[in-house]
């Protein structure tokens, strides 16, 4: 009798589950519309919402931009005459003993006519061959060692900006920053 009684009193299986998926689907619901509120908040706070974009200088081409802090000079249509020039690959055997290590390099520059007259592109092309070797001797003197992590190819990428740098001083344009777009070692 004592059974019968008990089962009297317990809900059916069926209402069990059903009361047991509520409380899941209530927190799921919940946790989503907190998420969201903290997150457009926290944009709101810092700025990103509903702050207004800086308006774009009306002058920069006046003025010729500025890149690091420096006032670039008004190239010949009114523009600072930053110029992105791509070199070609660069391909090296690396100073390591056994002579099996090789590096494929290929590098973009960015620069700028220090006269407003000169070109980029221009002082590249008559300097190509000083700048190739000079990029080309630099790599055959690195070590794998040296060359893995960021550190490595960080000082590779700023020796070859000063080398570059020093070949290009008499063209009347100077180089900003040297990007390696494709790198391979092995």
């Amino acid at each position: 009798m004592a059974d019968e009684a008990a089962v009297e009193e317990a809900p059916p299986a069926e209402e069990k589950r059903r009361l047991g998926f509520l409380p899941f689907l209530l927190t799921g619901v919940i946790t989503s519309v907190l998420a969201v509120g903290l997150t457009v908040g926290g944009l709101w706070v810092t700025g990103m919402i509903g702050a207004e974009a800086p308006a774009p200088a009306a002058d920069a081409g006046a003025e010729g931009g500025t890149v690091d802090g420096e006032v670039l000079p008004e190239g010949p249509e009114g523009t600072s005459g930053i110029e992105v020039v791509p070199l070609k690959k660069f391909q090296a055997n690396l100073k390591d003993g056994s002579g099996g290590r090789k590096i494929s390099l290929d590098i973009s520059l960015e620069g700028r006519s220090m006269d407003g007259k000169s070109s980029l592109a221009d002082g590249i092309a008559e300097k190509e061959a000083a700048i190739r070797d000079t990029v080309m001797f630099l790599l055959m003197d690195f070590t794998y060692a040296e060359l893995r992590g960021t550190d490595g190819m960080l000082r590779l990428r700023d020796e070859i900006h000063r080398r570059i740098d020093v070949q290009l001083e008499d063209m009347g344009v100077r180089v900003d920053r040297v990007y390696f777009t494709d790198v391979v070692v092995q």
